[in-house]
Formats: C-alpha cells, structure tokens, sequence
C-alpha cells in the first residue's frame, strides 16, 4: 500500500479480527474494489497461501493473490450520498451502519438534515428528539427494500 508493495496477510489480518469490525474496500492494481462489509466477506485461507479469498455479491468467492491488491480503502459515506437518497422519489427507508455497530434509521426524507459545512448530520427521532451523526463515522448505507415488488 507504501511504496508501491502491494498488501500483506499483516496488513490484512488486524482488519479482519477488529471488533468492532469496521467495514474497508481492497482495490486491485488493475482497478478492481471489492468491498469487504463483513469479516465473512474476505478470508486468508490456510491452503492458499498468499491469497484472499473474497465473496461477491453475497454469493461465491474470488481468490484474489495478494499481490494483485493494491491497496486498503475505508469506506467513506459522505453528505452527498444522503442527500441522494433523501431526494430519491419514492423514497424508500434506508440505514446508516456506524463503525460502533450503531445503526440509525431514516424512516422519511424529513427526517434528515445534512449541512455542506460539516460531515455532521442531524436525525429526527420517532420520539421529538434529535440525534448528531458524524459521518466520519459511518461504515455504509443500507436501503429497505419496498414492499411491493422490492
């Protein structure tokens, strides 16, 4: 990831045994992202030294050689990605999955306040009460599916 090596099994293997585990992406050389939301998504088999193996799309595996990725991104879910989805007609409930394991749900449009000064978002709760999220802190979004057809 330095010096233009590529990964490590001692690069990869603290990721994938944090707890909390927080979720990161591997971009191959050629320019490949895999993301890794889960530690079940990325594994460093013992027969297959060397390599990762990666599932994808929640279904089969890659075996990526180490030597192919290039580098460990975090996730990043930024103000504009909210803002996509709050202006998305219809709109659909989404999640936002937080490092801490923390999970806040945006259940209308309305009820979300971003500022373009700031990573901090403010939340309306079910209660009348309001919640600060810093989005430096999010690992990803998760959208509900609808009901119909969803």
């Amino acid at each position: 990831t330095r010096n233009g090596r590529s990964v490590t099994e001692s690069d990869l293997q603290p990721l994938l045994k944090a707890r909390p585990f927080v979720p990161f992406d591997l971009r191959t050389w050629k320019g490949r992202l895999y993301a890794v939301g889960e530690p079940r998504h990325a594994r460093l088999p013992s027969w297959n030294i060397g390599a990762v193996r990666l599932v994808i799309d929640g279904v089969g595996a890659d075996h990526v050689p180490l030597r192919d990725i290039k580098a460990i991104e975090p996730v990043k879910v930024t103000r504009e990605d909210i803002e996509a989805l709050t202006s998305t007609a219809p709109f659909r409930p989404f999640r936002i999955h937080m490092a801490n394991r923390n999970l806040w749900r945006v259940a209308r449009a309305t009820d979300v306040r971003t500022n373009p000064r700031t990573t901090v978002i403010v939340l309306a709760m079910k209660d009348g009460s309001y919640e600060h999220v810093d989005l430096a802190l999010a690992t990803g979004l998760e959208v509900e599916r609808s009901e119909v057809g969803g």
